[in-house]
């Protein structure tokens, strides 16, 4: 199964004069996410037809071929973890990869991971309190970071 899944390299270049490879998975024409794949050179040794490293790229950036496969093994990562969200019948695919992938991702372990968020959302289903000093502080709670720090204090009094 192919999926809409490539390597591209960023066009907004560090201070350093490297450029970023991301991962980037099209789920839908006008819903894409970009994946950090933590390895950086410089945008000139970028092949985008083949969207490999150019070999001539000097040792000082890394080693092209070990920097191609540690990119091939993130790619069948991101892979593993779309084909698992579907699988699974997991609703938003881009949020559950955004939330899963990372570049030493251990793909045995989504298993558990799923199992997790099974039990924290069951976990949260049973938390809706109705006690009505409950929803109260709940409230302040979630508005604490988006008004001044004095309104919590005006609220519990």
């Amino acid at each position: 199964m192919l999926l809409p899944i490539k390597l591209v390299c960023d066009r907004r270049a560090r201070k350093d004069g490297s450029n970023l490879i991301s991962i980037q998975y099209c789920f839908q024409p006008d819903a894409r996410t970009l994946l950090n794949s933590e390895i950086y050179i410089p945008a000139r040794y970028w092949n985008k037809k083949l969207t490999r490293i150019i070999k001539e790229m000097p040792s000082k950036f890394g080693d092209a071929e070990i920097l191609n496969e540690a990119l091939g093994l993130q790619m069948r990562i991101a892979e593993d973890i779309i084909l698992f969200a579907k699988k699974n019948k997991i609703e938003d695919e881009i949020a559950f990869l955004k939330k899963t992938f990372h570049p030493k991702f251990n793909i045995a372990s989504l298993d558990n991971l799923v199992q997790e968020t099974d039990l924290l959302k069951e976990k949260n289903d049973n938390k809706a309190n109705q006690d009505i000093y409950y929803q109260i502080d709940d409230y302040i709670k979630s508005k604490e970071k988006k008004v001044c720090k004095d309104m919590p204090r005006i609220i519990e009094i």
